[in-house]
């Protein structure tokens, strides 16, 4: 089943690189209109569109959502829940074994929090991005 984007234009989020994009193996498609291929390049979908449909945020097992507002009841959707509110608390930044640290503007330490470091801030440098258990600050 086709799943189209729905066009917005009166948003936009910021461009990111393509190395930006290709950080990890599972690739995280943080592009407003991202293309089919590239939301099927991994088994566990990365829909970061601001507006998505519920097609969309259903599309894999585990349900990333990624709307700037989201209620509880989409965060709880799957085992892991990723917390993607941009003033998240301690608390729910802490509710699974991975923390994903989605705020906009997220302290070292909070990205260090978990050995897979998921840094998604839109300007994010190399050195950032590959943080892992192996580098010690």
């Amino acid at each position: 089943m086709y799943l189209a984007c729905i066009p917005c234009t009166t948003l936009c989020i910021p461009l990111v690189s393509r190395a930006q994009r290709y950080v990890s193996r599972y690739v995280k498609c943080i592009k407003r209109y991202v293309s089919r291929a590239q939301r099927y390049v991994s088994r566990y979908v990365k829909c970061i569109k601001r507006y998505v449909s519920r097609a969309q945020r259903y599309v894999s097992r585990y349900v990333k959502c990624i709307k700037r507002y989201v209620s509880r009841a989409q965060r709880y959707v799957s085992r892991y829940v990723k917390c993607i509110k941009r003033y998240v608390s301690r608390a729910q930044r802490y509710v699974s074994r991975y923390v994903k640290c989605i705020k906009r503007y997220v302290s070292r330490a909070q990205r260090c929090v978990s050995r897979y470091v998921e840094c998604i801030k839109p300007n994010v440098s190399r050195a950032q991005r590959y943080v892992s258990c192996k580098h010690h600050f």
